[in-house]
């Protein structure tokens, strides 16, 4: 009885951590309990049940944002009770899957223990953050869909995410980014087993700790923010997927994008940013028509204009295509979504599965072509000028890579992050664990993020760890301007 406590208190304590931020001296607890028990087990199966399962309670906080889904307005698929049972069988088969990441790590550590117990201490921080990565590898296996592919990317339910609002611990973000967190987490797991429980740390173990630590702030100090002279204008909307699946939502959208845009323009700035999938650019008519009026809005300003809006591409799939309106050269450059998720941008093989089964034909062929997107052809951020930010779209946050991979391409001092939450309903649990994935991204890359939101609020993230919110210069129901001096 004992031993299932132990257990149930070190899953429950990872589950909150991932939660939210608030939670994260629940990390000491977590770690203790989980070493404890695994000094306790008898055999390989009683390890492998351990592992899992406490990577699936890491995992139902990482996911816990799902909920937030509710009531699902994408989709009419019956009553609250039918909705309810399938969100959680999202949440439940996702983090089943992401919870198998620990085991074969945590497998190898139990060899390792039986062997020489001291090499088991000193490799269980790396074998932690490899438990992750596979986490993040098997969650993507159930979450294959159209136009997705097998990756390490999803950062939900790591560990160091609940330690990267703490400025002390920037210098080792700006080293490994996440991965660093997620190391150092479970160092100081094992530090504190090994001083409350095994009571056999010496001091001068403690002294090389801390001496370690010091030296890496000491290299890696917080830095001031790069000045870049640019001023940027955030465009946020407020419009719910239940507004837009209502009769005259989608033009009543379209009116609203374009008075914010227009009212954006009146404001002599250098970045105009709206949020994801905006649709200015298809409610204009094109690009070509769009360029024309927004240079007919502004025909004096040398404004650079982002956007993004849902087209059909050359094969008839569904694309997420950013535009880049250059005012003063009247250029249009393109660039499209490539990473993808099944929040909003297509449905799991399985899922697809289910939903055939409880829903109308007619209902499932509209999910099929208005939900399911593809990765689109115009991928080369390189083929931008330099002067040119790139565009980072939205659940690109969510990847350990999102900044990484744009920085590899586009070396610019500033990301411009267009996302929308339409379909989560102010997910107070999702903006949290966004916000440690970005200010994350944004120290360990070295970069500038302005984020623009639908039912999102906009923010910009330093690479010294800084938040900012802006200088709201309009607001309406529907929509608010946010000004950065960078």
């Amino acid at each position: 009885m004992k031993g299932s406590l132990v257990w149930l208190s070190s899953g429950i304590c990872f589950a909150l951590i991932s939660v939210h931020h608030v939670f994260w001296l629940l990390l000491i607890p977590a770690f203790v309990c989980l070493l404890y028990v695994f000094e306790q087990v008898k055999n390989w199966r009683q390890v492998f049940w351990l592992c899992w399962f406490v990577g699936t309670m890491s995992a139902f906080g990482g996911y816990s944002f799902v909920w937030e889904t509710y009531p699902l307005t994408w989709i009419d698929i019956g009553s609250p009770v039918v909705q309810l049972a399938f969100i959680f069988s999202y949440w439940l088969t996702t983090s089943a899957a992401m919870g198998l990441g620990p085991v074969i790590p945590g497998l190898l550590i139990y060899r390792l223990y039986q062997w020489r117990p001291i090499y088991a201490a000193l490799a269980f921080p790396l074998a932690w953050v490899m438990g992750e990565i596979l986490g993040s590898l098997f969650s993507s296996i159930i979450l294959l869909g159209p136009g997705s592919y097998l990756n390490i990317n999803i950062a939900h339910g790591y560990t160091g995410l609940a330690l990267s609002h703490l400025a002390l611990l920037f210098p080792f973000i700006k080293i490994g980014g996440v991965y660093a967190l997620s190391f150092l987490a479970a160092l100081l797991g094992l530090i504190s087993y090994l001083i409350l429980v095994r009571k056999n740390i010496s001091a001068w173990s403690l002294l090389v700790f801390a001496f370690v630590l010091l030296t890496i702030y000491l290299i890696f100090p917080p830095q001031l923010p790069p000045t870049t002279n640019t001023k940027v204008l955030a465009v946020d909307l407020n419009f719910s997927s239940a507004e837009w699946h209502q009769p005259g939502g989608p033009v009543l959208k379209q009116k609203l994008v374009q008075e914010a845009t227009f009212q954006a323009l009146k404001s002599d700035s250098d970045i105009i940013l709206l949020s994801e999938d905006a649709r200015l650019t298809k409610g204009l008519g094109g690009p070509t028509t769009t360029l024309a009026f927004l240079q007919k809005w502004a025909p004096e300003q040398d404004t650079l204009v982002v956007e993004s809006s849902r087209i059909t591409d050359e094969t008839g799939k569904a694309v997420l295509r950013g535009y880049y309106y250059d005012l003063a050269k009247g250029t249009v450059y393109e660039i499209d979504k490539q990473f993808l998720v099944p929040q909003g941008e297509y449905v799991t093989y399985l899922y697809s599965w289910i939903i055939k089964m409880i829903v109308p034909d007619e209902v499932y062929q509209n999910l099929q072509r208005d939900v399911n997107y593809r990765p689109g052809p115009k991928d080369k951020l390189e083929d931008l000028p330099k002067n040119i930010p790139a565009l980072m779209f939205c659940f690109d946050n969510s990847s350990v890579f999102g900044a990484y991979n744009i920085k590899t391409f586009k070396d610019n001092p500033i990301i411009l992050h267009s996302v929308s939450h339409s379909w989560f309903h102010q997910p107070v649990i999702y903006w949290d664990q966004l916000k440690g994935m970005l200010r994350t991204q944004s120290i360990w890359n070295q970069t500038i993020i302005v984020k623009a939101g639908n039912m999102s609020p906009s923010r910009t993230y330093l690479p010294n760890g800084q938040i900012i919110e802006g200088e709201l210069k309009a607001k309406t129901r529907y929509w608010s301007i946010v000004e950065y001096q960078l």
